[in-house]
């Protein structure tokens, strides 16, 4: 590959990261706010296994694209990934606008008329410009973001992140071709499209669990069979020095690991961050627009975190060991799951904030058409 091609390669792998972060914060946001209560947490959890989903075919595709010549193999796998691109951008100008949204839209307008209907000097400015009218929704939501007031989204939307990313998925799932060699299983290309079935299956679980128990009860379950997992995979590295029975006991630790977190913390994060984000603690407060924000900021961190365990796992494996570093991702499973145990709510029967003050903007209206 010449340094020009390497270079445009790089910036727009860049390019694509960039869409699918803003995917990642969107598409969950836009389920959650259209979808009713009794479904918010079924049709939430199917983000993740819509990704588990692309996971497993990607590795179909590619372990089929290895029977190919190298020469322009990888060309195929890459330029594929616009086939799904160009099938979600077209589906985006069909779907209808979130109900949030209108919502928010309709407070705004309604918040001006109120004002304009209780001062003169309002409608006059009204009237001799077309460009007074403000944009509330969004004004101020970063500053607002870090306030007192939304400490605490901020401090859960990082604590799930700290649990989604940094207990390890990335790195068990990197390490399991290595082991399934150790194991002596043949074929580990072939193992490793076991570990995205197993992937996809296990998600399946959530999609049906959260529309049957709490969503405090999926994670702290999901989360100590992390933890554990991580705890008993770092004691197997460190003091079971048959290669075999150390293989074969870390598969069974890493499929358990794989189904605690697709059962648990993997699709419920996408529905939680959401749901801490869009409630409000106060029905009367009008600074809706930081609530964007707090989940655009919570995926921020996550992707952050990701990009963090991807650049120092290698040199933490170096130093500090591979079972210190699987003692290291349960005890910040640990510290994450304390602080959710404190702070987080149980969010399942909440309204969210749009659908709290839809009768007070109806009344709002009422109110000033009468007047």
């Amino acid at each position: 590959v010449s340094p020009l091609n390497y270079f445009a390669l790089s910036a727009f792998r860049i390019v694509v990261g960039l869409g699918i972060g803003l995917v990642g914060v969107v598409a969950p946001m836009y389920v959650s706010e259209n979808s009713p209560q009794e479904q918010r947490g079924f049709l939430g959890t199917l983000f993740q296994l819509s990704l588990t989903l692309a996971i497993f075919l990607a590795y179909l595709f590619c372990y089929a694209m290895t029977f190919l010549p190298d020469s322009y193999n990888w060309r195929i796998m890459l330029g594929s990934t616009a086939v799904s691109a160009l099938f979600v951008m077209v589906q985006s100008f069909l779907i209808p606008e979130s109900n949030a949204w209108f919502v928010g839209e309709r407070r705004a307008e309604l918040s001006v008329n109120e004002d304009a209907f209780n001062s003169r000097e309002s409608v006059d400015r009204q009237l001799t410009s077309k460009n007074t009218l403000p944009t509330p929704r969004y004004e101020n939501g970063l500053v607002l973001l870090f306030s007192s007031r939304y400490l605490y989204a901020v401090g859960l939307g990082l604590m799930l992140s700290i649990c989604l990313q940094l207990t390890g998925i990335n790195a068990v799932i990197y390490y399991a071709p290595g082991i399934f060699k150790k194991a002596g299983i043949p074929h580990e290309k072939l193992a490793t499209i076991g570990v995205g079935a197993w992937n996809f299956v296990t998600t399946l679980l959530a999609v049906f669990l959260v529309s049957f128990f709490r969503r405090r009860t999926i994670l702290f379950t999901s989360m100590l069979f992390i933890c554990v997992s991580d705890a008993v995979l770092g004691f197997i590295n460190q003091f079971v020095h048959d290669e075999k029975l150390a293989a074969y006991s870390s598969l069974v630790c890493i499929f358990v690991f794989i189904a605690a977190f697709e059962g648990g913390i993997g699709p419920l994060y996408w529905v939680l961050i959401n749901e801490v984000s869009r409630y409000r603690e106060r029905p009367g407060d009008k600074e809706t627009g930081v609530i964007d924000y707090s989940v655009g900021f919570a995926n921020l961190m996550q992707y952050c975190l990701n990009l963090l365990l991807s650049a120092t796992f290698p040199t933490a494996v170096n130093k500090l060991h591979l079972p210190v570093v699987y003692w290291v991702f349960a005890g910040l499973g640990i510290l994450g799951t304390a602080y959710c145990a404190v702070f987080l709510p149980e969010t399942s029967k909440m309204e969210l904030a749009e659908e709290e003050q839809e009768g007070d903007n109806r009344d709002t209206e009422t109110r000033f058409l009468k007047n």
